[in-house]
């Protein structure tokens, strides 16, 4: 082929392509091509996000939209496998199906600039996977809603630049993690805020995992973070029952749905109280990741970010005053031994929307609201600043007329004028 020259190609996994479509290759590509394009610029064109970084929230849309697989409405969150969390470590996951708590953060998103078909594709595949019984939810499904995602690993594959095992598949499947259950209802809420209906339905379905959080909150789970160490009462998995016992009375209340108000209200008094008098721990001044632990657990923003409690200080969350050291100036937040076995070896990545979260709570809660001054990535080390050699330091200080209109030398103690009205 030469440049500027094109040519069709049928690419088929496991069946012959039709011979009426390779007849017709160019002309079929073309039209898939052009369809294709339409369909993703009308799609983006929705985008009502009108602010800064227009062009990097645009495009970070795209690519929450490309997990969003359109036969069921699943969502998974990622689209790899076995890439390593540290080169040559172990903690290497397949992270290609759906789980419910990250979908429910993607869609988040997908409310906030405007797009709310996603969240009724998926509260409506919900249903259908759970075929209207809350105890049958999973964590996890695949993207058609398969229920098994038994976890293999492939010793003959040697791993990203050496990271071994490679795994496929993901054990997390069966695991009981309570959280669930306010990720659907808090889904739910939001796409109601958003204008979405609320169908008989679909509000069935939600009353009964109400029913189910009543009957089960005060029952340890396997947590977040996936640990494989036996089941615990995790401080995120309570927090997260009360937001799905008050979004389910929220919901009702402002559209006006059937419901037994005076027995959730009372659930809802309990887990909190319970959360206040097991999870706060006065001695490290924090919230901890579970009950009678010391522990701290960056999932414990939840607690303030989804109001659990009313607003206070974010340092009742993640410990304490910001800890800072050389070339560091954000606040720690500490982050569990991840996914697989009991303590997997190797170094654990950082979680960098766990510190965009941060930064969004020390922005609304902050002591100085810094917000994203306060959470970025870790500083170069400071250069000392050489003085200037004789032979290029000014010898004399230039007259204020001599500097450019409107800039004027002022000592380091002077602020900043305000502009003139």
């Amino acid at each position: 082929m030469r440049a500027g020259e094109e040519r069709a190609f049928l690419l088929n996994y496991r069946r012959h392509g039709s011979p009426l479509w390779q007849s017709n290759a160019a002309r079929n590509a073309a039209q898939l091509l052009d369809g294709t394009v339409a369909y993703w610029r009308d799609w983006i064109g929705q985008c009502a996000y009108d602010g800064p970084y227009g062009a990097m929230v645009r495009r970070s849309a795209l690519a929450l939209k490309l997990l969003d697989y359109a036969p069921t409405g699943a969502i998974v969150a990622a689209p790899t496998a076995s890439l390593p969390e540290a080169i040559g470590g172990e903690r290497n996951w397949d992270y290609r199906y759906s789980w419910l708590r990250d979908t429910a953060f993607t869609l988040y998103a997908l409310y906030g600039l405007g797009y709310r078909r996603e969240g009724e594709a998926f509260l409506d595949w919900i249903v259908e996977v759970a075929r209207g019984d809350p105890a049958r939810l999973q964590v996890l499904y695949g993207v058609a809603g398969e229920r098994e995602i038994a976890e293999h690993e492939l010793p003959h594959l040697e791993g990203y630049r050496g990271s071994r095992p490679v795994r496929i598949g993901n054990g997390a499947y069966d695991q009981r993690q309570l959280d669930i259950y306010g990720e659907v209802l808090d889904c739910a809420f939001l796409f109601h805020k958003h204008g979405g209906a609320i169908s008989g339905e679909l509000w069935d379905f939600l009353r009964r995992i109400v029913g189910h959080v009543c009957a089960v909150w005060a029952e340890p789970d396997d947590g977040i973070w996936e640990v494989r160490n036996g089941p615990r009462h995790f401080v995120y998995s309570k927090a997260l029952c009360w937001v799905a016992v008050d979004r389910a009375i929220k919901l009702a209340q402002r559209a006006g749905l059937p419901a037994d108000l005076d027995a959730w209200t009372r659930t809802r008094a309990a887990i909190r109280e319970e959360l206040l008098r097991e999870g706060y721990n006065a001695e490290v001044g924090a919230f901890t990741q579970s009950y009678g632990e010391t522990a701290l657990d960056a999932a414990a923003l939840a607690i303030l970010l989804r109001q659990v409690l009313p607003r206070r200080p974010a340092d009742a969350v993640h410990g304490g005053p910001h800890r800072r050291g050389p070339g560091r100036e954000r606040p720690a937040l500490p982050v569990p031994p991840g996914r697989g076995g009991r303590r997997p070896g190797g170094r654990r990545g950082d979680l960098h929307d766990v510190l965009l979260l941060a930064g969004r709570l020390l922005r609304r809660d902050g002591p100085d609201r810094r917000g994203a001054g306060a959470v970025r990535a870790p500083a170069r080390p400071r250069q000392r600043r050489r003085p200037l050699r004789r032979a290029t330091r000014p010898r004399h200080r230039p007259a204020p007329g001599q500097l450019p209109a409107g800039v004027h030398p002022r000592r380091p103690d002077q602020r900043r004028p305000h502009p003139r009205p």
